[in-house]
């Protein structure tokens, strides 16, 4: 059960504790990945978020691309909740998304986050190159693949006093300030363009984004994808640890 009082880094200085959270997170993402619903159902209720992936124009580099991720608030609102389930990120928007349940068509409450492709979780360079399609069992490895890396790169020492690790973390916060800022304003200018002049609809088998041909001179639709909604991958990446 993670905590809020602490920086997530000061909680797994034993190693035994830190993989058996991984491994239970390996297991949510199994059980998230099992759930055979359709789109709509999984995203009204709030169990997936819709990924758009941008190429700039000119630019292959994934520094470049941007990421919209798409999550419907509308389970909460619905049971009486004002609370919003956290992802770890602050920079999430209100929108509407474009419902299609068979001849019926309506809107629904959601967030929308926007972030540097490179930083997105579930980002992959060679299936951005070719454009192809995503299939659900490769995104399952992709995220897979990230949970099982962390205690390789994490390397936490049990003996390792807490303020020493706290401290390193703030180094690595302050040692990234200068590029956050950079990436800050690219997203801002991104943002401006994409997000007041697009449309997200989801359907039950299928999803359809469309923008206005200003944004489209300047960013190239690369991938658009469900993906289960996983809260816990934004606190690791909020602690550097993704």
């Amino acid at each position: 059960m993670l905590k809020n009082d602490k920086p997530l880094f000061g909680l797994f200085q034993d190693r035994i504790e830190l993989a058996n959270y991984i491994a239970n997170l390996r297991m949510k993402n199994l059980q998230r990945f099992a759930d055979g619903r359709s789109i709509i159902e999984k995203y009204i209720g709030g169990n997936i978020a819709i990924h758009v992936h941008f190429a700039e124009s000119g630019s292959d580099s994934p520094n470049d691309g941007v990421c919209l991720r798409y999550r419907s608030i509308s389970s909460q609102i619905n049971a009486g909740s004002h609370e919003v389930a956290g992802s770890g990120q602050s920079d999430e928007l209100p929108v509407f998304v474009n419902v299609r349940q068979s001849v019926q068509k309506f809107e629904i409450r959601s967030m929308v986050g926007l972030e540097s492709l490179d930083h997105c979780e579930v980002f992959v360079g060679e299936m951005f190159e070719t454009a192809r399609p995503i299939l659900g069992e490769e995104l399952f490895s992709v995220i897979d693949r990230k949970l099982s890396s962390i205690l390789d790169r994490t390397g936490i020492n049990p003996r390792e006093n807490e303020d020493d690790i706290i401290e390193c973390s703030a180094e690595m916060k302050n040692h990234l300030t200068d590029k956050d800022e950079h990436i800050r304003q690219r997203l801002l200018v991104a943002g401006k363009i994409l997000l007041p002049n697009s449309i997200l609809t989801v359907g039950a088998v299928d999803l359809d984004f469309s923008f206005t041909q200003s944004g489209s001179e300047r960013f190239q639709l690369r991938q658009l994808f469900p993906c289960p909604f996983n809260p816990e991958l934004g606190l690791l990446k909020v602690a550097h640890l993704l």
